[in-house]
C-alpha cells in the first residue's frame, strides 16, 4: 500500500468514526417534541367546529357514543371523531412568538376554530419555508404539518354523521 492510499484510507476510517460518534451523541428528538395540547381525549366531552364563522360540526359525547348535535342531528362517524381527538396530541414543531397583530399569519380572523370543550385551537395560514400550518392555543403559536389540519378546513358537516345513520338516531 503507498503512503498516499495508506493516508486516504486513514482519513476515511477517520471520517466513519466521526460520523459514528455524531449519530451516538445525537439529541433524542423526541425531547423536544410538543404537542398542541396537554388535552387527554378520554376527558374530552364537547367538539366544536367552526370555518369562517360557519358552523362545520358541534359534537357532544352522550353516554359514551359521540353524537353530532347541529347543524344536522345524529350520531357521529367514530372515524372523524378520531380524527379530531388526535388533534390536541399533534407534534407542534416550532412554537414562535405570538406577534402583537397575527393577521398577517391568517390567525386574525382565523381559517378555522375548533373547541375541545374549554380549550380553542385557531387555525391560520401555511407557513412559507417549511410548509407548517400556524394554530394558535390560548396565547401560544405553533407550528405543525398541514395534514392534521385538513380534517379542520376541508370537512362537510356531513362528513361528521355516521354514514347509514340517516342524521336521526335513538
Amino acid at each position: 500500500m503507498t503512503p498516499s492510499q495508506r493516508l486516504t484510507a486513514a482519513t476515511v476510517a477517520l471520517a466513519t468514526l466521526l460520523g459514528f460518534l455524531t449519530w451516538l451523541t445525537r439529541p433524542d428528538p423526541a425531547a423536544d417534541w410538543h404537542t398542541l395540547s396537554d388535552l387527554k381525549t378520554a376527558t374530552i366531552r364537547h367538539i366544536r367546529l367552526s370555518r369562517n364563522g360557519r358552523l362545520i360540526a358541534d359534537l357532544a359525547r352522550e353516554d359514551g357514543e359521540w353524537r353530532m348535535l347541529a347543524p344536522r342531528p345524529g350520531r357521529a362517524d367514530p372515524r372523524m371523531i378520531q380524527r379530531l381527538l388526535q388533534l390536541p396530541q399533534a407534534r407542534s414543531f416550532r412554537q414562535p412568538p405570538l406577534p402583537a397583530d397575527p393577521t398577517p399569519l391568517g390567525l386574525r380572523p382565523p381559517r378555522a376554530r375548533i373547541r375541545y370543550d374549554d380549550t380553542e385551537l385557531l387555525f391560520g395560514a401555511v407557513e412559507p419555508v417549511n410548509h407548517k400550518r400556524y394554530v394558535q392555543v390560548g396565547r401560544r403559536l405553533h407550528l405543525i404539518h398541514d395534514r392534521f389540519a385538513r380534517i379542520v378546513l376541508q370537512s362537510a358537516p356531513q362528513d361528521f354523521l355516521l354514514t347509514g345513520s340517516g342524521g336521526a338516531g335513538p
